[in-house]
């Protein structure tokens, strides 16, 4: 899966960004963080002492869009709903991650005459 450098949610910019020793800090550390008034999307490459996979990498980078989005639909319910947000990420991860294959458009056939 593709994490980009910038997005955009409801019209704002959010800048993506690995801050592992910021969010180490924390008490206890952080996977990730949105940080809504400066449009940043924090991640980090390990939790603690351990070191973090891809899949959780995308996995915490899904959570934290979970939480803009809900920011920027002004739901405060949803957006600090934390159990929502790890579920909904773990099952959208899958399902962008799992997809075999590439669906390809039909040709369409010309018409016959009669």
């Amino acid at each position: 899966m593709r994490i980009p450098k910038t997005l955009k949610i409801a019209g704002k910019t959010y800048r993506v960004i690995y801050a592992t020793k910021m969010l180490s800090k924390h008490n206890p550390p952080l996977a990730g963080q949105c940080v809504y008034p400066i449009g940043e999307i924090r991640l980090s490459e390990n939790i603690g002492e351990l070191k973090s996979s891809r899949a959780d990498i995308e996995q915490t980078y899904l959570h934290e869009v979970w939480h803009c989005i809900w920011s920027a639909l002004g739901d405060d319910k949803f957006c600090n709903d934390e159990r929502r947000a790890d579920a909904f990420s773990s099952l959208l991860h899958q399902v962008l991650t799992s997809g075999k294959g590439q669906l390809v458009k039909p040709s369409l056939k010309k018409k016959e005459s009669k």
